[in-house]
């Protein structure tokens, strides 16, 4: 019986204080003892809350805070004050800014889409995915609702080789059965930030969000079988077909027909270093059999080995969609990406540009309070990643993704897609 794909969300609070955006400066010296304390009438009772973290020390004054600047307004000495955080400033690098880095730990902990503000007061063009612009708001009310239940929007996607037509023999059977296939609820798979070795809290943790979710985790584990040879975790429905990426020399043509031979009925997908040679090679390798490709990108979102100075995902992905829509092949094949996706909208935006779908990686560590250092030395992280309880843990890769679907939902429904 169908049914419909729900994300099961529930509160997960940070397991240390993290930075907020504004800090309170609290100078005692000069207090003149105020019979009523303006501290004492704080609508949040946040200074009667007041304590340091036992593990970190640090103090938990600014979670509180609601930012009403009574205080601030009612000191007589004009002690208290409000500033821009240090430690919030410092948080993450130019791309994985403070406030991505902070909303993603606000829909990490309790799966609710974020609202600041009254409106956009940004700019409305910038570099990589800034510079599209998904906004709906010309339309009165949306042409499809999925997110309050009204109208069921799928956010499914097809993993494998399809065929370019279908041939029929005098009896009505297929002349070719169908190559093998796996279904996924939604366009997110998961996968670990590459070169960095987690703990087993993180890497169990994540399988387990994978297996709730109905999606695949790509394990970072090796096997002898086909050379460079990386298996999905098998935390996932045991009637689905297995799925497995080959990678380094392994994804080429020949590992296409020698992982299909050993394994004729699971999917087998490739794992390629996204570079300015992409375009070419994915076609092909789709033209040779591949059903099943995964591109991956910098952290940044850049291709290749420029840097910072590379090209950015978005106009690559789009060279790579048209090129094999000129060959007839596009419908063959499911593409992912990754790199650079550190927002909800990232995961539409590259589906736009032709994407079927997307791997995280990043995102899911900040989901447990990562900091995005730049250089991650998980054995001598601030926030103690490998220490993460595995349930806590997986709900809050759990949250993050509800609130990323249900933006998803948002932008296909302001479309009118089903």
């Amino acid at each position: 019986m169908f049914t419909k794909f729900h994300v099961h969300t529930r509160e997960a609070k940070p397991r240390l204080v993290q930075p907020v955006r504004s800090g309170i400066i609290d100078w005692t010296g000069g207090c003149i003892g105020c019979v009523r304390c303006v501290k004492r009438i704080c609508p949040q009772g946040a200074y009667m809350a007041r304590r340091p973290d036992p593990l970190t020390l640090q103090d938990n004054l600014d979670l509180s805070c609601a930012d009403c600047f009574r205080c601030v307004q009612s000191c007589p000495e004009r002690l208290i004050q409000k500033t821009i955080n240090p430690e919030y400033e410092a948080l993450g690098d130019s791309y994985w800014t403070p406030k991505i880095i902070d909303s993603t730990w606000a829909q990490a902990t309790d799966g609710r889409i974020p609202v600041s503000g009254a409106g956009y007061g940004g700019t409305f063009s910038g570099p990589g995915f800034d510079a599209m612009w998904t906004d709906m708001s010309e339309i009165v009310r949306p042409t499809r609702d999925g997110i309050h239940g009204r109208e069921y929007i799928s956010t499914a996607i097809q993993l494998g080789r399809r065929h370019h037509h279908l041939e029929f023999d005098a009896e009505g059977q297929l002349v070719e059965p169908s190559p093998p296939h796996a279904e996924i609820p939604l366009p997110i798979l998961f996968m670990m930030p590459r070169g960095i070795e987690f703990g087993p809290a993180v890497t169990d943790a994540v399988a387990k969000a994978a297996q709730e979710l109905g999606t695949f985790f790509l394990a970072p584990a090796a096997s002898e079988i086909a050379g460079d040879f990386v298996p999905v975790y098998e935390a996932v429905p045991a009637e689905w077909r297995r799925v497995f990426w080959l990678t380094g020399g392994a994804a080429s043509a020949e590992g296409i027909r020698e992982a299909g031979k050993a394994f004729p009925e699971a999917v087998v997908g490739l794992g390629l270093e996204f570079d300015d040679s992409s375009v070419g090679r994915v076609v092909e390798l789709t033209r040779e059999g591949a059903g099943l490709i995964h591109l991956a990108a910098d952290d940044h979102g850049r291709i290749g080995s420029g840097g910072e100075s590379g090209r950015f995902i978005k106009e690559a992905i789009r060279e790579i969609h048209l090129a094999l829509v000129a060959e007839g092949l596009r419908d063959q094949v499911t593409l992912l990406v990754s790199g650079g996706v550190a927002m909800a909208e990232h995961v539409a935006k590259a589906i736009i540009c032709g994407m079927d779908g997307v791997v995280l990686d990043w995102p899911l560590l900040i989901a447990l309070g990562c900091q995005y250092c730049g250089e991650c030395h998980p054995q001598e992280c601030p926030v103690l990643i490998n220490e993460v309880e595995r349930n806590w843990a997986a709900q809050r890769i759990i949250n993050l993704v509800g609130a990323w679907r249900d933006q998803l939902l948002e932008v296909l429904g302001a479309m009118g897609l089903r």
